[in-house]
């Protein structure tokens, strides 16, 4: 497994995507989910891309059924998947990965909360 200063410089990883969009800055992601993220940047060997990361409690509160939200806990994370290669590639891993998955057409909501129950892939 690649380190993530190697993927951060080979752009397969973009750790500023991972911050909260309100404007706060702040990234309090787990070292769980750091930990899963990189394994999976180094699976695929090329770029993840992030669409929400961390957000704090503040800005998910404003949204009507985000208050049990692991993004705010810093356990969840939604990538991009564009495309069926990458779609199929990237599930041959997040499913290893992850301990829960939810599938949608573009995006992956991939979680490492551990109050969830365990190795559960959700379609939508």
């Amino acid at each position: 497994m690649y380190d993530i200063e190697y993927l951060i410089d080979r752009g397969w990883f973009i750790p500023d995507t991972l911050k909260c969009d309100c404007g706060c800055d702040r990234q309090e992601c787990t070292k769980e989910l750091m930990s899963s993220l990189t394994e999976l940047a180094s699976c695929m060997e090329e770029r993840i891309t992030i669409v929400t990361g961390f957000i704090c409690p503040e800005y998910c509160d404003r949204f009507p059924g985000y208050a049990d939200s692991g993004h705010k806990l810093g356990t969840d994370v939604d990538i991009l998947v564009v495309g069926q290669y990458y779609r199929h590639k990237i599930l041959k891993y997040v499913t290893t990965i992850f301990p829960v998955v939810t599938l949608t057409p573009r995006i992956f909501h991939l979680s490492v909360r551990s109050d969830w129950p365990q190795n559960i892939c959700h379609i939508s």
